[in-house]
């Protein structure tokens, strides 16, 4: 088995390139992988940077031309799909992004085309960091709400974390979604700055009583393992709180500071 990519800089172009490209693909060309099980993709990206300029500017284009060539027909074995969108991906070929767009919108078109592949197509786009509204994935969940909930949601999540909070509702009553989803929400809101996650913690306790029973159970371990109420607490709550901390500590203060105390009385009867 090869153990680089080398033989590649002896073809002359794309054209020629991309039946090899296929193949290697599909997993009919010796790669050098590193377990039997891994993707083709991860032994190309890793060996692209031996090849000479040349060569790695034809890989890019037979990449794109194979997923050019995808797209017009639908046609591809979902593993080979996955493995060339990673590709693609993974080379962060721009090119791709317009025509996977334009393919999302006609998936209806493709009723033989598996979900695997609708997933990778989605996936692909999110990558890419596609610039694509939020009525786009919005048409997506209407059109193919049980098999892209999750997808859809993940683009929708790239594209406006605020749309995405607002559309927790919609999600369906699947536990490893709900189980994704809730994951996904946590890591966001640990990236934000300390004052910004409030805010979302509480549009999140706002809509769960409208979700469905799999994300309140995953969402619900999430607060519970930081310490968090899955109850949004109302400012006329988290008023009287503090007011009877005050007159508790009111109460305490009388026999050691009576002047103290008086002051704390009257702190605790304001508005």
């Amino acid at each position: 088995m090869p153990n680089d990519l080398k033989h590649l800089d002896a073809l002359e172009n794309a054209d020629q390139l991309r039946p090899w490209l296929q193949r290697a693909l599909q997993g009919h060309e010796p790669l050098a992988l590193l377990t039997p099980d891994e993707p083709p993709y991860f032994a190309l990206l890793r060996g692209r940077g031996q090849l000479k300029k040349a060569t790695r500017e034809d890989l890019d284009t037979a990449c794109g031309q194979l997923v050019d060539s995808f797209v017009q027909t639908g046609h591809g074995e979902p593993e080979y799909v996955d493995s060339l969108l990673h590709l693609a991906s993974g080379l962060k070929l721009d090119s791709v992004v317009i025509p996977l767009q334009r393919f999302a919108r006609r998936f209806a078109d493709f009723p033989q085309l598996p979900a695997d592949s609708k997933r990778a197509v989605l996936s692909t786009l999110i990558k890419l960091h596609a610039r694509l509204d939020v009525q786009f994935w919005k048409d997506l969940y209407h059109r193919h709400r049980d098999e892209l909930a999750g997808s859809v949601y993940s683009g929708l999540f790239a594209c406006d974390p605020n749309e995405a909070l607002l559309f927790l509702p919609n999600i369906p009553d699947v536990q490893p979604m709900a189980d994704a989803l809730s994951l996904q929400l946590q890591r966001y809101t640990e990236r934000l700055p300390p004052e910004e996650r409030g805010a979302v913690v509480r549009k999140v306790q706002a809509a769960l009583p409208k979700c469905s029973a799999a994300l309140k159970l995953a969402i619900g371990e999430w607060f519970e393992e930081v310490g968090i109420s899955a109850t949004p607490v109302s400012q006329t709550q988290r008023q009287t709180k503090a007011q009877n901390a005050v007159r508790l500590y009111s109460s305490l203060m009388k026999q050691i500071n009576p002047q103290l105390q008086a002051s704390c009385s009257r702190l605790a009867e304001a508005p």
